[in-house]
Order: C-alpha cells, then structure tokens, then sequence
C-alpha cells in the first residue's frame, strides 16, 4: 500500500473499493458478485458497494433528460 500511495486501509476496506469500482465502472452485479466470491449479489450491493458522486450526477442528467428532453452535463470536468 505504501509503494501505490495508499493510506493505511483494511482488507474489507480494499474489497468495499473494489466491488464501488465494479459497479459505477458498469460491471454487471452478477459478475462483481462473482469476482468478490460472495454467494448473494445482495451481500455485494449491500455491505460492498458504496454510492458515488458520478453516479449521482449521472442519475440528475437523466431525469432533466427524461423531464426536459436535454442531457444537462452534471460533470465537475467541462
């Protein structure tokens, strides 16, 4: 962890950042439950999986898409 740059971190602290990637990366759940070898995809999403800026971004364009017939860029990057 120290050669990467990463602060002092647990195992589940490395798992819980490794299923957040897999799902906001677009993994299907079924492949990120396989990959973290959990026998419940409900395990992965509940206790792994955190939410993420982006994707909540993402989740705002969508609606103002929906409602409003634009995609409104929500990204911090122009």
């Amino acid at each position: 962890m120290r050669k990467a740059g990463v602060p002092a971190a647990s195992f589940h602290d490395l798992r819980r950042t490794n299923a957040t990637q897999l799902v906001a990366s677009g993994v299907d759940i079924k492949t990120a439950q396989s990959r973290l070898g959990h026998a419940d995809p409900r395990l992965t999403l509940a206790l792994y999986a955190q939410a993420v800026g982006e994707g909540d971004r993402d989740a705002a364009a969508r609606l103002d898409e929906r409602f409003f017939g634009q995609v409104k860029s929500h990204s911090r990057n122009p």
